[in-house]
């Protein structure tokens, strides 16, 4: 018998043998509808296995915690994309106890990334809840849209936990033409995105963007490389989508050692320095640029790993077969 599963975004065109998904009501926005939701999974409890939740927010949390105690535990909780940030206020050590509570009956965390040591250190999460499901280039299907020159500069791009003012001291080191592709200050300082842009010499120009993802993709496209600095206290897998993005594009990545990297790439898919680690990224900068023989062989590898990842319909059956077993 085919299992069955509420979900909280609309996955009807993807199935996978032995289990079924039905998304919740489209129009029950978990802050405004919390009850609502709570009593409409509660009434269908009978006829559905568990819920599945991608990169679910507190107040799901909190659902899907009293969702397990109205069922006496009966009911799964399957967690996808859990975006936890390591704790340094007080008021984040104590809001990282109210999830550590909440998140303990949770029966499964899909992550995509390997490393959840973070996790577990400041959240209680038992690797042996978690699995990897590996990621993929969201520009998979419009690859063919674009065409893929070099411009003449490097990228660096993205919000989440992106070390800016480390790229700052790099480029001291050396002269190279940078774009610096970043949202607004408010949601990238909302994403810990440290940058101060008055620092930055002239041979760097910062652009603020809507997200619209054909300028994104016509960046990332035309660049030479791109470099993705990213804080060394992430314990989340910051910058794997836009890694994804530039490799399927075939171009050389440069990227800080962490969860996004550990056990997923290779150095021969990826320039990875250490975090923190100012002259070492100033150097592979420098290589990247100059050394064409070796930018394409990074640039080759890093597309052979993204492209062997397929799309947007690998990523959600994988997902709906993690669920087989449970």
């Amino acid at each position: 018998m085919a299992k069955r599963y509420l979900v909280n975004l609309e996955l009807t065109n993807y199935f996978a043998d032995e289990v079924f998904v039905e998304p919740l009501p489209n129009n029950l926005k978990i802050k405004k509808n919390f009850f609502a939701i709570l009593r409409h999974v509660f009434d269908n409890r009978k006829s559905f296995d568990g819920i599945l939740l991608f990169n679910p927010s507190f107040f799901w949390f909190l659902a899907a915690f009293l969702l397990k105690l109205a069922t006496l535990f009966r009911f799964r909780v399957v967690i996808f994309d859990l975006l936890l940030q390591r704790p340094e206020t007080i008021k984040d050590k104590a809001v990282a106890l109210v999830k550590r509570i909440l998140l303990a009956p949770v029966d499964l965390f899909l992550f995509l990334h390997r490393d959840v040591s973070g996790y577990t250190e400041y959240y209680g999460i038992d690797p042996g809840r978690c699995r990897y499901i590996p990621f993929k280039a969201n520009n998979y299907e419009v690859l063919k849209d674009f065409e893929i020159t070099d411009a003449g500069y490097a990228l660096s791009c993205g919000a989440s936990h992106r070390d800016y003012r480390l790229l700052d001291k790099a480029l001291t080191l050396v002269d190279v033409p940078m774009k610096i592709v970043l949202p607004q200050k408010d949601l990238s300082d909302y994403h810990n995105s440290v940058i101060d842009e008055d620092a930055f010499g002239e041979n760097v120009e910062i652009i603020r963007h809507d997200f619209d993802r054909t300028s994104w993709y016509e960046y990332l496209s035309k660049c030479r490389c791109v470099v993705l600095p990213i804080r060394s206290s992430a314990i989340q897998c910051a910058g794997i989508s836009v890694y994804l993005e530039a490799m399927a594009f075939g171009k050389p990545v440069i990227i800080s050692e962490g969860p996004s990297t550990r056990d997923i790439l290779t150095l021969n898919e990826a320039a990875i320095f250490p975090p923190d680690d100012a002259a070492t990224l100033a150097s592979l900068i420098d290589r990247v640029w100059k050394d064409e023989a070796y930018r394409q062989r990074l640039g080759h590898a890093g597309q052979t790993y993204a492209l062997a990842l397929e799309g947007e319909e690998r990523l959600v059956k994988d997902i709906l077969r993690a669920l087989i077993n449970l």
